[in-house]
């Protein structure tokens, strides 16, 4: 979705729900681009934001519980670096819109949308791409182990290629 259709999305949400109410927001998880060592990470690279995502990214590390959505909120804005996906012929996709957490709780929170959690979901463990069976099947079994043992860990969010906000009014 472009800004303009988030926002009116984020308004008809809030329009919509009653006073503690709850909406889940999927996207594909833009801090990530920083670690994945490909086609996201070079364009991140052309437009001079890897370091405005690693920052982001040192947020939930460094911040307590209690603090991280604040910490969120107060980020500067980041570069963004166009419309066109980068794996536009692979996914039959040519418009990519991608939001950091940051951008998602700041547009959420200008519509009275509070964040409750972060849930980060496919973990990465290996860079790359998986040319064994063994490599593969890792691949799959420890995105699985730790969205089932560790999804209250807001630490390991950055190393998800996306997550599920959990907002309410």
């Amino acid at each position: 979705m472009s800004r303009d259709e988030m926002r009116d999305l984020f308004i008809k949400v809030a329009q919509s729900l009653e006073s503690g109410g709850s909406f889940f927001l999927g996207s594909r998880n833009r801090l990530f681009n920083a670690f994945s060592q490909n086609d996201f990470t070079k364009k991140e690279r052309s437009v001079g934001s890897l370091g405005r995502l690693q920052k982001e990214s040192l947020l939930f590390l460094t911040s307590a519980a209690s603090d991280l959505y604040v910490s969120l909120l107060n980020m500067e804005d980041i570069a963004r670096f166009g419309e066109i996906h980068p794996h536009a012929k692979n996914i039959n996709v040519t418009t990519g819109h991608q939001y950091t957490l940051a951008e998602l709780i700041k547009a959420l929170a200008e519509v009275d949308l509070q964040t409750k959690e972060i849930h980060g979901i496919h973990y990465h463990p290996f860079l790359g791409s998986h040319n064994s069976l063994a490599l593969t099947n890792m691949h799959k079994f420890i995105p699985n182990f730790i969205f089932n043992s560790e999804r209250t860990n807001t630490s390991l969010v950055p190393l998800s290629s996306s997550f599920i906000l959990h907002v309410s009014k």
